[in-house]
């Protein structure tokens, strides 16, 4: 398998129970999966009581480096 040669940015959106959706942006050296999980890690990090109930879309949102406020693997970095 051949490392990327630039991370990509994703924006994963999820929605809750009640149909609501939220989401979060990610910097990821790998692909959507792992951006799916990243966003998932973080959102449980915070403790937040919206629950995710499925993952709404992924979209790609650019290349390069990361953004302020973007959710980050810090054993890729």
């Amino acid at each position: 398998m051949n490392a990327p040669k630039s991370p990509t940015r994703y924006r994963v959106t999820f929605k809750d129970v009640d149909g609501k959706f939220f989401g979060y942006s990610v910097c990821t050296w790998l692909d959507e999966p792992k951006a799916v999980v990243l966003a998932t890690t973080a959102h449980l990090a915070k403790g937040e009581k919206q629950k995710i109930y499925e993952v709404a879309r992924v979209e790609r949102i650019g290349d390069g480096e990361p953004h302020t406020g973007d959710v980050l693997d810090r054993m890729e970095w």
